[in-house]
């Protein structure tokens, strides 16, 4: 059996070794107890030490996978949120909004598939409160044709389903409906 090289009081990475903790009954491996900058103490096997495949108790995978998997950091924030709600409604037969949108030619441009696009041209402008809105009803997302406006104005700007028709002499019901003359061209 090979010698055991002491790695007490060495550094590797974040891990300071302490001494050794135990061999591994079938492996044979050497394990050290290290304690990390962190704080947390591990029983860490010496080759990995050595070969450098250990560099920190485990505190840092968690925050090398955000990073990693991090584009822009604002998955939560309401903009994006808007901006999910919006690619959804163009894009998603599934969704219950699609037959208003994505189902009449509504779709989203090219510089906002990504949401750092949509960030760029238009997050600037937005404050709580806003809501997206097209311009003209007819065409798709894109910064020449949204603006934010209160939700208030918003919900006033939409395309009519129906219209009502009423008696004038005070007979009709709510029954009395028809649907419009002309559907707006898409």
């Amino acid at each position: 059996m090979a010698k055991r090289i002491d790695l007490s009081g060495k550094k590797f990475g974040k891990l300071r070794v302490i001494g050794f903790s135990h061999t591994h009954a079938k492996s044979r491996l050497s394990f050290w107890l290290c304690e990390c900058e962190c704080g947390n103490a591990k029983s860490i096997v010496g080759t990995s030490l050595t070969s450098g495949a250990s560099k920190s108790c485990g505190c840092q995978i968690a925050a090398a996978a955000k990073k990693r998997l991090t584009k822009h950091g604002r998955s939560h924030d309401k903009l994006h949120y808007i901006w999910t709600g919006m690619k959804q409604r163009c894009g998603n037969p599934r969704n219950k909004m699609f037959r208003h949108y994505g189902g009449r030619g509504i779709s989203v441009c090219q510089e906002w598939q990504e949401f750092e696009g949509f960030l760029k041209d238009m997050g600037d402008s937005w404050e709580e409160g806003l809501s997206i809105e097209r311009i003209d009803n007819n065409q798709g997302y894109c910064k020449g044709n949204c603006k934010w406006v209160p939700r208030s104005d918003q919900a006033k700007n939409r395309r009519p389903s129906f219209e009502w028709k009423f008696k004038r002499n005070g007979e009709g019901s709510s029954d009395d409906r028809s649907l419009p003359s002309e559907e707006p061209s898409c």
